[in-house]
């Protein structure tokens, strides 16, 4: 079943493209790595698919329907955003933020809750204060608030930036077991990531995309064409397709 299609979608930034047209779709039980250098139109491509970047060219569908179709709580009961950088949040309790999260809903779904809590290692945190909680843990708890929303389509901004090995681990691992719904994580990691997820888009710095399942593209051409670095030892002993 088709999460998101995009026909000829070209985000704009002052009226100017940041890629060439892109025709993508993404179903359910995919996880999606989105890659390409700083600048590339990464984020902006996320904030487009969550229906917060009006700016583009093209055509953008949500769930089989155009996507400002959707009044704003239907759609938030179908995708998920997690923005790169750190929205202002009351300073209540980890608890009452993970709540919050399931707004789309009107109710909080207890098994949903534990299921969160459970696979991202909350439980000792939940009656903690977000402003006494460290800047991993914060993003931690900025991440489960969106998994609490509980949509069908994830959109996941560098979600990893801030955790240790250990933790990035967990993330990656939950997300892989999400088979109901399409994950589309922006990231620079291309040494861990790839070995979760099953598909890329690779933005590259003349404005090309490709995109295909993760083997693929993970390849040490691309990704030094992707990367604009040459192919040198360093690469090699990265990546050897």
């Amino acid at each position: 079943m088709t999460a998101m299609a995009a026909h000829q979608l070209q985000p704009m930034r002052q009226q100017q493209p940041l890629f060439e047209p892109l025709d993508w779709r993404v179903d359910h039980g995919q996880f999606w790595l989105l890659a390409g250098a700083n600048g590339c139109g990464k984020s902006t491509l996320l904030e487009t698919l969550a229906g917060l970047h009006p700016e583009y060219r093209g055509e953008l569908h949500l769930a089989g329907q155009r996507l400002h179709s959707w009044a704003s709580r239907a759609r938030a009961r179908q995708v998920s955003y997690l923005p790169q950088h750190e929205e202002a949040t009351p300073d209540c309790r980890v608890r009452e933020a993970l709540h919050m999260g399931a707004y789309a809903w009107g109710q909080v779904d207890e098994n949903r809750f534990q299921t969160v809590v459970q696979a991202l290692g909350l439980a000792p945190l939940l009656e903690r204060s977000l402003g006494h909680l460290s800047g991993g843990q914060r993003r931690a708890v900025e991440l489960a608030t969106s998994l609490m929303q509980d949509a069908p389509l994830l959109l996941l901004d560098e979600p990893l930036n801030q955790f240790d090995l250990a933790f990035r681990l967990r993330v990656l691992d939950f997300l892989q077991r999400q088979r109901h719904k399409a994950v589309v994580m922006a990231s620079h990691d291309l040494i861990l990531t790839p070995q979760y997820a099953s598909h890329a888009l690779l933005i590259f710095p003349d404005g090309h995309a490709r995109q295909g399942k993760i083997a693929d593209m993970m390849k040490r051409d691309q990704l030094a064409a992707l990367l604009d670095w040459p192919q040198t030892d360093a690469l090699d002993r990265l990546w050897k397709n």
